[in-house]
Order: C-alpha cells, then sequence, then structure tokens
C-alpha cells in the first residue's frame, strides 16, 4: 500500500504501531506473520500489520520504488502481493455513484 494514496495516512501509520490483540496468537500458530512484516519494515514500509484475525499482513509505504522493490522481493519469495490505495470518502462516495 503506498502512502500517498492512503487518507489520513498519519492516523493510520499510528494505528498499525497500536497493534492488533490477536498478533502473537496469531504468530505462535503462523511464524511467516511475524516474518513478512519484519521484511516489510526492512524494505522501507512506514508500518506493518496483520489484518484480523491474520488473513493477510500489510506494509505502509511512502516512497513508491520502495514499494517496488518489496513487491518484487516478496513474489520472488513466493508470497501473493497485492499492491492497493485506499481512497477518502469523498472518492469512495464518487466511486459508488452517491455524488
Amino acid at each position: 500500500m503506498h502512502r500517498s494514496g492512503l487518507a489520513g495516512s498519519d492516523e493510520v501509520e499510528a494505528w498499525v504501531r497500536v497493534g492488533n490483540d490477536l498478533e502473537p496468537y496469531a504468530r505462535a500458530l503462523c511464524p511467516a506473520i511475524g516474518e513478512i512484516k519484519d521484511r516489510l519494515l526492512r524494505a522501507g514500509a512506514t508500518a506493518a500489520g496483520m489484518t484480523g484475525s491474520g488473513s493477510a499482513v500489510f506494509g505502509v509505504f511512502r516512497n513508491p520504488v520502495l514499494l517496488e522493490r518489496a513487491t518484487r522481493e516478496l513474489e520472488r519469495s513466493g508470497w501473493i502481493v497485492l499492491c492497493c490505495a485506499t481512497l477518502g470518502r469523498a472518492d469512495h462516495r464518487r466511486g459508488l455513484g452517491l455524488t
């Protein structure tokens, strides 16, 4: 996820740093969660987190070059990588045809 697409990105990064209460348990069951988070942070993510109960791990990148490099590295290791950007409320409503 590239930071320029994030609405309220500073808040997102702060939220990710607070953490996920389920993460220690999910990491105990699936150590790859911690490994991927560590790799994302070493690759230049400003924050990395685990979704919900651990079905996905994500990184927030400020730099698109670092994002692309991390994407290639993880894909070469066999991981499925999806790059995306979040939408602000106005863009989301526009996309739904509500404005």
